[in-house]
């Protein structure tokens, strides 16, 4: 840690500055090495960057729990660990768990305990590893299994966000280039053509649409926002988004993704806390969250009653259908060999490995779909104005 002090020299002059020590009393006998007076000490405040940021995100989390692992694994004290994380230059929200984390350790809570007191946004088996590691005297091996967890769930958003991002960026240009059309294009044509009662039905549509749109641009656009708003507000409802992905899930190619995809966070999940040696149930449970499907979680509910009654993991699964065939032959064999977790960490490889060939598939027919649909949209208003302009000239 850092503190400033105030101290008298030989000469009786007063000096201030710093001076890194683990704790006060600490600095005060390096001080008084230097043949220095003190004064008072205190904890320096950390200085920051004007364009630090405060909030701190996820990747913050992971790169400050993964240096905290490091640490403990090379054999670094809890204490020593947490004060240095304290004082480190991560964004202030971070830092501040981290302090108060540190407070809850001197005040002599265990390390599992004054994690949980302290703000941290972290997922809820990340406790659940600081436990079984302390019960097991392996904290650091524990927590950099939960660090290789939420490694791996950033992994599968970015790639997840880089996959819809050239759709998601088709599809608003596309918007905006219907919307283009309909206020500034169709309206120049509406004015010369809508007096003509022998328009085709198509025409008709296209340039009634076009004068609304223009003559209530504001209203189309407030409309426009007001639903992506929404749309983002009901994402973020968990029952929503679970219903959402459930139907998505009977698609052909998209289901098997999305399942794979749920799959691979699970096996990853359940590896890492069999790994850190918590129960069987325990880590079943919790794994059980981090499923998206609520007909999958449904499911594992049947499962952990199964293993509860005595039956192996391997039969509950398979009899419940939460796995494939090769999952179910993956865990029976480490039932047998009695290395359940390097096998269920194998299964997260090998979904892992589907999940990115899933969703290559996918794209190959979301991407077309996009073209094709926005295509299709401004085609049609081309050919409406079109067919106006034919049946205009067939008049004359």
């Amino acid at each position: 840690m850092v503190f400033s002090y105030e101290a008298i020299d030989f000469q009786g002059q007063t000096l201030n500055g710093e001076i890194e020590a683990l704790n006060e009393i600490e600095a005060i006998r390096t001080l008084q090495s230097r043949n220095l007076k003190t004064i008072s000490v205190k904890t320096a405040e950390k200085k920051r960057s004007f364009f630090k940021s405060v909030k701190s995100t996820e990747k913050d989390v992971l790169l400050s729990l993964h240096e905290m692992a490091t640490l403990l694994e090379s054999g670094v004290s809890v204490a020593e660990v947490i004060d240095a994380q304290a004082n480190s230059d991560y964004p202030k929200e971070l830092s501040d768990s981290y302090s108060e984390l540190a407070f809850n350790i001197r005040k002599g809570n265990s390390f599992s305990a004054a994690l949980k007191e302290a703000n941290f946004k972290i997922p809820d088996y990340m406790h659940v590893l600081s436990e079984a590691g302390e019960l097991s005297g392996s904290l650091g091996k524990s927590l950099s299994e939960g660090v290789k967890q939420f490694e791996f769930e950033l992994k599968m958003k970015r790639e997840l966000k880089s996959a819809l991002l050239y759709p998601a960026i088709l599809v608003v240009f596309g918007l905006a280039a219907i919307l283009f059309v309909f206020i500034f294009v169709v309206p120049r044509f509406a004015s010369l053509l809508k007096n003509n009662a022998d328009l085709p039905w198509l025409s008709e549509l296209v340039l009634s649409v076009g004068l609304f749109v223009a003559q209530n641009s504001t209203l189309v656009g407030s409309v426009i926002i007001f639903c992506m708003i929404a749309v983002s507000i009901l994402w973020r409802q968990s029952n929503v988004r679970a219903f959402f992905l459930a139907a998505m899930e009977r698609l052909p190619i998209i289901g098997v993704w999305l399942t794979e995809r749920d799959v691979a966070g699970w096996s990853s999940l359940m590896a890492a806390l069999l790994s850190s040696k918590c129960e069987l149930i325990k880590a079943l449970e919790l794994s059980a969250r981090s499923m998206s499907s609520i007909a999958r979680r449904g499911r594992m509910t049947l499962v952990i009653k199964d293993v509860r009654s005595g039956k192996s993991l391997a039969d509950s699964l398979e009899k419940n259908r939460v796995l494939t065939p090769a999952g179910y032959n993956l865990v029976r064999s480490g039932e047998k060999t009695g290395r359940v977790d390097f096998m269920i960490r194998s299964l997260a490889n090998l979904y892992s490995e589907g999940v990115k060939k899933r969703m290559e598939d996918v794209l190959a027919i979301v991407e077309p779909l996009a073209i094709l649909l926005i295509g299709g949209v401004i085609g049609t208003v081309m050919l409406g104005i079109i067919l106006a302009m034919t049946s205009v000239s067939d008049v004359f």
